[in-house]
């Protein structure tokens, strides 16, 4: 059964590890690499159109971003780097085989934001310019091929296209478009076993103008929609593949064998997740996801995980009968900041949550679980692991 917080635990520590992936969610990156107050953060200027109290709204509409819409936390992109090759050390590995980015990669997307966001992801050092001061720290050092992101909320803000986070962060690291209001499937091939990346943008667009507020803006701000279109196209894709056709430049060979993990931004529950006061919050600005339970319920036994951002939680719950991992922001700044690593043990992916402590993260015992992958048939036990493995180049080989 799926393993859920303190009680569902997996301890088969002996089993050999996979495959291993790093799971990154609300980077809401800035335009600067340091922000040492949240008044040197500008923010972009913003059409108001509401009348006729209209210097009252954007009085009011100035400061709601200014709290709520904050960039990274210096302290936390500067120990992430160390802390990763920390990880890799006790698992015994030189490198994760994938990094999942799972939207709001930009606090507003912005050119400059997502150019230092590209160079802290695959560069080995970074350094920014500002006020006369050049501030650097290292990077992550990702090889692209490695890397698989969908857009959040936060990186279509206040627009009415996705052209701007496909123009300005996809393109720059050779990963393909993501089709605004669409899916997009991935494949990854490690250590022999097939991953299949469903990607799912369900963001709601801005219908009255870029960087312009009216009253629409509680349809399209923070929540977000699965169209029936979308809902189609997913179901036409899935057969597509189980007959052995082509979708998205992904061809398996045995669809039934491989693992199916969707991507989303949007939680298919905030009850789950968060808290009585957040979700009193859903009465001024809803935060969830209309039309996702018909969509898990179109696609009942095809998805056997399905992992989300945005509500900067970390949390393994079931909805619907589908397995749920929702991450955390991972470096904004006063948020619930951490991680997931995901450890693929033949059958089943064991999550470990870590937890940005102040200064440092922590292995957080609260939020870790297993999730079984159901379908996938029996396979002879893997030989016991030595007690202190030699490092490799990865639990498993990437191949393209």
């Amino acid at each position: 059964m799926l393993g859920n917080d303190s009680n569902g635990i997996s301890k088969n520590t002996n089993n050999r590890i996979t495959a291993s992936f790093v799971l990154f969610s609300d980077l809401h990156f800035g335009f600067h690499l340091q922000h040492a107050e949240h008044a040197l953060y500008k923010l972009p200027k913003l059409h108001i159109k509401f009348a006729p109290a209209r210097i009252l709204a954007k009085r009011l509409i100035q400061r709601y971003f200014e709290k709520r819409c904050i960039p990274h936390d210096f302290d936390v992109i500067t120990a992430l780097p160390a802390f990763l090759r920390h990880v890799q050390n006790k698992c015994g590995i030189n490198d994760f085989d994938l990094y999942l980015l799972l939207g709001d990669l930009a606090t507003w997307p912005y050119q400059r934001s997502y150019s230092l966001l590209c160079n802290y992801l695959t560069k080995a050092d970074v350094a920014d310019s500002y006020g006369g001061y050049v501030t650097s720290c290292k990077g992550l050092f990702i090889p692209p091929s490695k890397l698989i992101a969908i857009p959040g909320n936060h990186d279509k803000m206040l627009l009415s296209t996705l052209n701007f986070y496909n123009q300005s962060f996809c393109r720059p690291l050779g990963l393909p478009d993501m089709p605004q209001s669409s899916t997009w499937f991935m494949h990854k091939k490690i250590a022999g076993i097939d991953f299949l990346f469903i990607l799912v943008d369900a963001n709601s667009y801005s219908s009255c103008g870029d960087m312009a507020v009216d009253l629409s803006f509680r349809r399209h701000l923070a929540c977000g929609r699965v169209s029936t279109p979308l809902i189609d196209e997913l179901k036409r894709k899935f057969a597509e593949l189980r007959q052995g056709n082509s979708v998205d430049g992904v061809k398996l060979v045995n669809f039934d064998q491989c693992v199916r993990i969707m991507l989303t931004h949007f939680a298919p529950s905030v009850s789950e997740v968060v808290g009585l006061r957040e979700r009193l919050l859903e009465f001024v600005l809803p935060h969830k996801c209309y039309g996702v339970k018909s969509l898990l319920k179109n696609l009942a036994g095809e998805i056997d995980l399905l992992i989300h951002g945005h509500l900067h939680r970390p949390k393994v719950y079931a909805f619907d009968g589908t397995q749920v991992l929702s991450a955390t922001t991972t470096s904004q700044i006063e948020g619930y900041n951490g991680f997931y690593l995901l450890k693929f043990h033949e059958r089943e992916i064991v999550a470990e949550s870590y937890k940005w402590m102040g200064n440092d993260f922590s292995l957080e015992e609260d939020h870790q679980g297993v999730f079984p992958f159901y379908r996938l048939s029996p396979s002879p036990l893997p030989p016991p692991t030595q007690v202190n493995p030699p490092p490799t180049e990865g639990p498993g080989k990437l191949s393209m």
